[in-house]
């Protein structure tokens, strides 16, 4: 592909087979490092570890140790990981003309800053705006070979901020009613109804609350979950349905009286001009004035 069909691909907001080519490529650029680093794993390489380092600034939390499993007994190790990869996964997806929503690929951005903003304040104790600080350091680490990061950096950090404001609102107290709710879980699976109510009003995707009871030993009730999903919707097409009803009546009667004005005022019309034709034929009997004058 020539130059110029690839910045007119990326002028409309599509990936051309160059920029697709090119992230594969740094993928495979990052596993090379880990084995020229002589890593275990791609997180544990001069890739990642700036990141780390801006994430401990911005947290305090204690430095990455590069802990999995059983070892990462805090999970803050954990934390670093999903909070340093979803903060390259959303600057990349936006800078290629994503946005987080409610629908299709656009809720999977929301949903993975919700799950890294989740880990930043309950595990690394962050305070609120941390991740969108966090798109300075990725454009800084990876600017020279994607240059759109550069281009697009005040809009990705403006995009994530509103999310992550947007989130802020409700997470501590989604954490809360969380907490509450599993320690009332009679055996090892957290309700649907409470994992619906996470969702519906404090804005937790299912995947989210799944990983919050994972880590306490529990399960979600997924199937209770989708059919108070289903009731929902249910509840919302009947409340549209009977919205749209009450205007099509009253539309219906608005019809009815103003068709009855109508033919009100055709009678009054008809009347009228029934009314000068019948004064011009009496006047005809009538002789004009120059013949009364005679």
């Amino acid at each position: 592909m020539d130059a110029d069909a690839t910045t007119a691909l990326r002028k409309q907001g599509v990936a051309s087979t160059d920029d697709k080519f090119k992230f594969i490529w740094f993928k495979v650029c990052e596993r090379l490092t880990s084995v020229l680093q002589n890593k275990m794993s791609n997180y544990d390489t001069d890739v990642f570890m700036p990141i780390f380092d801006a994430i401990q600034k911005a947290t305090g939390a204690r430095p990455y140790s590069g802990k999995v499993g059983p070892d990462d007994v805090d999970n803050m190790d954990m934390a670093y990981r999903v909070v340093a990869d979803h903060i390259r996964t959303l600057s990349f997806a936006i800078a290629d003309g994503s946005c987080p929503g409610n629908e299709g690929r656009e809720y999977v951005l929301r949903r993975i800053l919700r799950r890294a903003v989740r880990y930043g304040s309950e595990v690394l104790k962050a305070q609120e705006g941390f991740f969108n600080g966090l798109v300075s350091i990725v454009v800084k680490v990876m600017g020279d070979v994607f240059p759109e990061l550069r281009q697009h950096e005040l809009r990705i950090r403006e995009i994530i901020a509103e999310e992550e404001a947007s989130f802020g609102k409700t997470l501590l107290k989604g954490i809360e009613k969380f907490k509450k709710a599993a320690q009332d879980v009679q055996g090892k699976i957290l309700s649907g109804q409470d994992a619906f109510i996470l969702w519906d009003t404090y804005g937790f995707p299912l995947d989210l609350t799944q990983l919050m009871v994972e880590e306490r030993g529990l399960l979600v009730d997924t199937q209770g979950f989708n059919n108070a999903m289903d009731e929902a919707r249910e509840r919302s097409r009947s409340a549209q349905n009977k919205q749209a009803g009450g205007t099509i009546a009253m539309d219906a009667d608005a019809t009815a009286a103003l068709r009855k004005q109508s033919k009100s005022l055709l009678v009054a019309v008809l009347v009228i001009v029934l009314s000068i034709y019948s004064f011009s034929f009496f006047l005809s009997f009538f002789p004009k004035d120059d013949q009364c004058n005679n």
